[in-house]
């Protein structure tokens, strides 16, 4: 899909549905068969575009805590405005934005690349803390068995994340030294 300009955006707005639209993989995730999207461009005040739509995918992500695989649906709506030039800075300069340019992508020339606004809007939905469950107890620090499929094999004694402190102590509990 090519980048639309924002001259060519009708007075009235413009109405994108994209289908299946291939975002590639990105932070561990790639949505199955795509993402759909629907988009609306209008104009808005200073030359800029209004963006609102929403994205719908399902992705096969890893779990955070047991490293097992899980498909997340995601349905989220969006809204942004494109700013042609002003206060982008140069590539790759430093630019602070103030409090009313939080929602403002600026954009080097004055279009709109609906691709590009989709694969951003899929990485900004995939959730943060990736979990299978919210009750994931995650694997065993000592043997790495995953705990939601039962018990670990390792001794109760030993086994907390402080047992390699509790090898310098002497059997009475005070320090060597």
């Amino acid at each position: 899909m090519r980048a639309i300009p924002f001259s060519e955006i009708p007075e009235q707005g413009l109405e994108l549905m994209l289908r299946g639209l291939e975002v590639g993989e990105a932070a561990g995730a790639a949505a199955e068969g795509g993402v759909d999207a629907d988009l609306r461009l209008d104009h808005a005040p200073g030359g800029r575009v209004l963006v609102r739509g929403r994205v719908r995918f399902r992705a096969r992500l890893c779990c955070d805590r047991c490293l097992d695989f899980f498909r997340v649906e995601i349905d989220q709506e969006f809204g942004l405005v494109l700013e042609p030039g002003a206060g982008a800075g140069e590539p790759g300069g430093e630019y602070r934005l103030g409090p009313d340019e939080l929602d403002v992508e600026f954009v080097a020339a004055p279009e709109a690349d609906p691709a590009a606004i989709v694969a951003q809007q899929f990485l900004l939905a995939l959730p943060v803390k990736r979990l299978c469950r919210a009750d994931c107890p995650g694997i065993c620090p000592g043997c790495g068995r995953e705990l939601k499929s039962g018990g670990c094999r390792c001794p109760e004694e030993g086994n907390g994340p402080f047992a390699a402190l509790a090898a310098l102590l002497d059997p009475g509990g005070r320090k060597d030294g």
